[in-house]
């Protein structure tokens, strides 16, 4: 197993890339969204009313979209049991902890700090 035995660092980097991917993933497929919804208003305006989406919509489709995230790289980290891939229960978690991380800057940043801003005069 990478980096077994070998100290904090190198365990580390064994599982970034899940805990990236669990952390980045929603915020990607969102935005490619959220910018394929504004292309299509600006290409064919008679296609949607509007574009935007309210602050429900978006915190909805975002939930949405980390569990399914969070779903499919737990899926694949189970199918490489039966597989000549490695599977690590390190990587589960690391997985899952950046899909808990995604959800909880999300709602720090989206959530909290835009209802502030819209409550100051």
């Amino acid at each position: 197993m990478y980096g077994k035995g070998q100290g904090l660092i190198p365990e580390l980097l064994g599982v970034l890339p899940n805990f990236l991917a669990g952390f980045h993933l929603p915020f990607i497929l969102l935005g490619a969204y959220y910018w394929f919804m504004l292309d299509l208003e600006r290409t064919h305006p008679e296609a949607l009313q509007s574009a935007e989406l309210s602050r429900s919509q978006i915190t909805g489709a975002f939930l949405a979209v980390s569990v399914l995230t969070m779903a499919g790289l737990t899926l694949w980290e189970f199918l490489q049991i039966g597989s000549n891939l490695v599977y690590d229960h390190k990587d589960l978690a690391a997985t899952i902890g950046g899909s808990i991380a995604s959800v909880l800057f999300f709602t720090k940043t989206f959530l909290v700090e835009n209802k502030q801003a819209l409550q100051q005069p």
